[in-house]
């Protein structure tokens, strides 16, 4: 179950997770992870946080947006969010496999270049390993495998803008299933 890790790696994320950014932080995202979580949000996909302090989705998108607006709909939600950081500098890393990248990623200049003074959007044939050597202040990202290898700390970013736009909370799994990690129940 993608929700429920081990203890050690629950553990090691949660100290790699930072509750805010500063103003002025520079910023690079998991971009098509963050985009997905969103859309499914707004779908009425279920999320829950992991055992890792990450918001997960249930929404088995496969790498598309659903619906001639779903890109467009979670873009908006993201520049909201992103507008109401203050970043200093935002990388957005987008996966060239997903169908449209090339459109998405012009979009995404567009309308987040309007809100952070330096923006750059990276279309590579994966988005992990852009996110992972990223040596700004946080990636943001609910890959948990990414998190535990990036180099810099964590932020959860798509968490942070569904509690903000929406008012969202989410059931934490570890409380909802009393697992703890640790293999006990």
């Amino acid at each position: 179950m993608r929700g429920v890790l081990d203890a050690e790696r629950s553990r090691a994320n949660v100290a790699k997770l930072l509750g805010s950014l500063a103003p002025g932080a520079s910023l690079c995202v998991d971009g098509y992870n963050v985009l997905f979580t969103l859309w499914n949000y707004i779908r009425g996909a279920p999320l829950f946080v992991a055992t890792d302090g990450l918001l997960r989705d249930a929404g088995a998108s496969h790498g598309r947006f659903s619906g001639t607006n779903g890109f467009e709909r979670a873009l908006e939600a993201l520049a909201e969010g992103i507008g109401a950081f203050g970043l200093g500098s935002l990388t957005v890393a987008l996966d060239a496999p997903v169908s449209f990248s090339a459109m998405h990623a012009a979009a995404l200049r567009d309308r987040l270049g309007e809100l952070c003074p330096s923006v750059e959007i990276v279309v590579a044939a994966s988005a992990d390993p852009v996110v992972a050597a990223f040596e700004g202040d946080a990636i943001a990202s609910s890959d948990s495998v990414l998190v535990s290898s990036s180099k810099a700390p964590a932020f959860d970013l798509a968490r942070a803008v569904l509690e903000r736009a929406f008012g969202a909370r989410f059931p934490m799994l570890s409380e909802w299933t009393g697992y703890t990690g640790d293999g006990s129940p």
